[in-house]
This record gives structure tokens, C-alpha cells and sequence, in this order.
């Protein structure tokens, strides 16, 4: 199975699967209260070396493929973001919408949610496969957001605490490390000199996350290593202590990198 390693701006803004639900005071909600045990049932399971999958007869000829693609990463994402601990992670794979909507707990969640990483060990989203996928959203991309939801898992192993807090931080490891690379040349915005703040990335309602986050994590690795990002998950993105950098700053020296990198 060939994968690509670059997706179309639509695409990552697009999709929005990458939220880890919170409620009003930020804590992680309970999930999954509204899936029904007669659907869970119907899952089959299949176990790899370190994940467990749950799927449908869709993904029946498939799963050993998804569960090696993960797999694939498992070892680079772990050595990079260094938990203390792990658990065995599980992924539920629904072949619809309505399913991984109940599944969440959402049940009249909007189109765009595809699923979540529910929980410190468990994510849970649509199939690869799934014919509720709009066309323009292709297979190999799916399977890189599977590999973006287990990120947040491990991130939670790093600090239990960190799921959007700060969300710009939240997303852009994840993205970072699911290689989800949107060139920043295809970024008006970023062209003509008008980046978002860290404000404004993390702002629920704004999706430019999706499409700068890697460039913000290649910024923080390619200056202080990747030892920088565990500090910054386990503090909250504590700029100030972790790189000594005030935010102002933190956000000059991306664009500039942004700039030197990948403009000229």
C-alpha cells in the first residue's frame, strides 16, 4: 500500500478529527455512553504486537494492513515524546457516521468529526473504508489520522492534563508526528506575512491549526530538539521555561523559520 506524506489543505481542514472532547471546564468527558453494547458486539477484534483493533466486516481484509501502518510508527512516536508508562491503546474502527457519533457520545455531531482519541487509551473513529467519507478524503490520509489520534494518546501518557492545553500544542504534536505536512507556499496567509497568533490556533473555531501545526513542531525541533517538545507537553507549552521565549517571540522566530525554510 503506497502513503502519502502530503495532504491537500482541504483535506486537513477538512477532517477536524484531532479533538480530544472536553466539556465547558476542560476536563475529558466520559464518552461512549451512548453506544449501545449490541453495537460493540458486532465488532470483531484483532491484536497486533501493541494495539487492539475493533472493526466491522468492512475493514475485515484490511485491518492487518491498518494495524501495521500504526505499528509502523508506534516506536518512533513513543522514543520521541518518552511516557513514563504505557497502556495497551484500543481503536474502534464504525463503518458510519451516526455509529461514531454515538460512539463519542455526540450523537448529533457535525459532519466533520470523524472520530477522537476518546480517552488516554482509546480512539475511536471511522473506517478508512467507510462509504460516508466524502471522496475528496482518500484512504492513505485516514490512515495518517489514526496515527494522529495515537499520538494524542501518548501525549496523555506525557501529561494527563495536556489535551488542549493549549490546543495550538495539542494538535500541532500530533500533526507533526502523523506527518501531516501542508506546504506553507499553498498558505496565502503565510506568504504575505500574516500568520495566526498562538491565540488564534487555539480557538476552537479556527482550523489553521490543521495546516501550520507542522511547520511549528519542525520550527521547535529543528532549534531545540525534540527533548523541547516533551518539556513543552509536560508544561503546558511553558514557553517561557521550557525555551525562554515569551510568546511574542515564540511566534516571530516560527515565522522567520517559516520564511527562511520552506518561502524562499
Amino acid at each position: 500500500m503506497k502513503m502519502k506524506t502530503r495532504y491537500s489543505i482541504n483535506a486537513i481542514v477538512g477532517m477536524q478529527l484531532c479533538l480530544l472532547l472536553t466539556d465547558c471546564s476542560g476536563q475529558e468527558t466520559v464518552v461512549g455512553t451512548e453506544e449501545s453494547q449490541s453495537l460493540i458486539d458486532t465488532l470483531s477484534v484483532y491484536s497486533s504486537a501493541r494495539l487492539t483493533f475493533y472493526y466491522t466486516s468492512i475493514d475485515r481484509d484490511s485491518i492487518q494492513a491498518i494495524a501495521r501502518y500504526v505499528e509502523a510508527s508506534y516506536e518512533r512516536i513513543v522514543a520521541d515524546l518518552k511516557p513514563e508508562s504505557l497502556t495497551t491503546i484500543r481503536i474502534f474502527l464504525y463503518s458510519t457516521l451516526k455509529d461514531v457519533h454515538r460512539a463519542i457520545g455526540w450523537p448529533d455531531a457535525p459532519s466533520w468529526v470523524k472520530g477522537s482519541a476518546t480517552g488516554i487509551n482509546e480512539i475511536r473513529m471511522i473506517s478508512p473504508a467507510s462509504t460516508d467519507l466524502d471522496a475528496t478524503v482518500t484512504y492513505d490520509y485516514m490512515l495518517s489520522c489514526l496515527v494522529h489520534e495515537f499520538t494524542h494518546c501518548i501525549s496523555l501518557h506525557v501529561n494527563l492534563r495536556i489535551a488542549n492545553r493549549p490546543r495550538w500544542l495539542w494538535e500541532a504534536v500530533a500533526i507533526y508526528e502523523s506527518r501531516q505536512f501542508v506546504d506553507p507556499k499553498k498558505l496565502e496567509y503565510l506568504r504575505n506575512g500574516h500568520p495566526p497568533s498562538l491565540g488564534d490556533l487555539s480557538d476552537i473555531n479556527d482550523t489553521r491549526i490543521y495546516q501550520v501545526g507542522y511547520t511549528i513542531m519542525d520550527y521547535v525541533v529543528s532549534t531545540w530538539g525534540i527533548e523541547a517538545v516533551r518539556e513543552l507537553i509536560r508544561s503546558n507549552a511553558d514557553l517561557v521555561n521550557t525555551i525562554h521565549m515569551n510568546e511574542g517571540e515564540f511566534q516571530e522566530g516560527w515565522c522567520n523559520y517559516v520564511t527562511d525554510r520552506y518561502l524562499k
